[in-house]
């Protein structure tokens, strides 16, 4: 028994705006998500390590001897 292409089609735009309207729900208050520059200052010593001119695999060496 094959599923019914037309209703699988009309389910999955169906899900696509129930996504679309969560998503738009989410972010509409950016006070929830957004960072505050105090949250920034706590993790910028994190980073200040970090040479900006080096490359993702120069600064973040991650050779355990496998080939990737």
């Amino acid at each position: 028994m094959e599923p019914n292409r037309g209703k699988l089609k009309v389910l999955v735009m169906a899900l696509k705006e129930i996504v679309e309207e969560l998503e738009s729900e989410v972010y509409s208050d950016p006070d929830q998500y957004a960072k505050t520059t105090e949250a920034v200052a706590a993790i910028a010593p994190a980073f200040s390590a970090v040479d900006p001119t080096q490359t993702y695999d120069e600064a973040f060496s991650d050779d355990e001897g496998y080939s990737d």
